[in-house]
């Protein structure tokens, strides 16, 4: 995983915690900016792993297990 988030390494990429609608699945913020879990979900990307679907799916499955605070 380290290796998967260091190659995608980019100090160009701007902090930008603004709301944007995304694809489903694969659906990503423009590549130019992002917050700290973009980096993770690109990362998992990296190693074939599309943790929105994988996010979305458990809570259909699983949702009572997730908070609605």
């Amino acid at each position: 995983m380290a290796n998967a988030g260091v190659s995608i390494e980019d100090a160009s990429i701007m902090y930008d915690g603004s709301y944007y609608r995304i694809d489903y699945p694969d659906g990503d913020v423009p590549a130019n900016i992002g917050v700290c879990t973009d980096v993770i979900i690109r990362a998992y990307r990296v190693l074939g792993v599309d943790l929105q679907k994988e996010v979305h799916e458990d809570v259909l499955k699983n949702n009572a297990a997730y908070s609605r605070c």
